[in-house]
C-alpha cells in the first residue's frame, strides 16, 4: 500500500512543478525559403559567432526553419526576468538564407560572402506582439 502512494506522490510532484524555463517567444519562417535563425543577447555576439564557426555546438540555440514553420527560444525561468538582465535590454535575432548558412559551415564561401538581416526587440515590444516574431517582423496574435 505504501508504494502506490509514494509513487503517485512523485507523479503529482513532477507534473505540478512549473518548468524553470520560458519558451513563450516564438520565431516564425514565414516566407518560402528555409532559413537559420539564431538568437543573441547583444549585438556583438555576431562577430564571435561568424569567427568561431568550426568550434563544437557553435550553432547551439539556432534553428533552420523550413517555410511556414516556427521554433521557441527557452529563457530561464522568464523571459521578462532575463531581458531586464541584458545591458542594452534587447535580443537580437540574426536570419539567414539556410543554403548560404550550410556554405557557410563547410567552407565553400567566406564571412563577408554570407547575407544576413539583424532584428532587435525589447522587452515592450514583444510583449506588444505577444512574444512572436514573423521573420523578424512583429506582429499581433498567434
Amino acid at each position: 500500500m505504501r508504494k502506490p502512494v509514494i509513487i503517485s506522490f512523485f507523479i503529482f510532484a513532477f507534473y505540478s512543478c512549473e518548468a524553470p524555463y520560458d519558451t513563450k517567444l516564438i520565431f516564425y519562417n514565414r516566407s518560402d525559403k528555409e532559413i537559420f535563425v539564431k538568437l543573441f543577447t547583444d549585438k556583438h555576439s555576431i562577430s564571435d559567432f561568424l569567427n568561431n564557426n568550426k568550434e563544437a555546438g557553435w550553432d547551439f540555440l539556432g534553428h533552420y526553419l523550413m517555410p511556414d514553420s516556427s521554433a521557441r527560444f527557452p529563457a530561464w525561468y522568464s523571459w521578462e526576468k532575463f531581458i531586464k538582465k541584458l545591458d542594452d535590454k534587447k535580443v537580437y535575432f540574426y536570419v539567414f538564407d539556410a543554403d548560404s548558412f550550410r556554405s557557410y559551415r563547410l567552407g565553400l564561401i567566406g564571412k563577408n560572402n554570407l547575407r544576413y538581416k539583424q532584428f532587435d526587440y525589447n522587452e515592450e515590444e514583444l510583449i506588444k506582439a505577444d512574444w512572436i516574431v514573423n521573420n523578424g517582423n512583429i506582429s499581433k496574435g498567434r
